[in-house]
């Protein structure tokens, strides 16, 4: 039984691992949202900094049509950028 035990310890460590970070939904942004969060006038601004800076946060997930990213991840490289108006 003790046995079973490190078994299920180890596999709810596996498990939450897996889960990653939890996000309030409200905190998800697409390109659009960061650029008019952001003051700028064109969404592709927000595509040119994605590929331009390597420190740019990466989405959390990417659809087909459109990447996600967490507000707070965005508005934190803004702030150390300079871009956060």
């Amino acid at each position: 039984m003790v046995g079973d035990s490190v078994l299920s310890q180890e596999l709810f460590a596996l498990c939450s691992a897996a889960v990653g970070k939890r996000i309030d939904v409200d905190d998800l942004v697409g390109a659009e949202e960061i650029a008019e969060r952001l003051g700028v006038a064109h969404v592709e601004t927000v595509h040119a900094w994605r590929r331009r800076h390597p420190d740019f946060p990466p989405p959390v997930k990417q659809l087909k049509r459109a990447m996600i990213w967490a507000w707070p991840d965005v508005r934190a490289w803004a702030r150390t950028t300079g871009r956060l108006k």
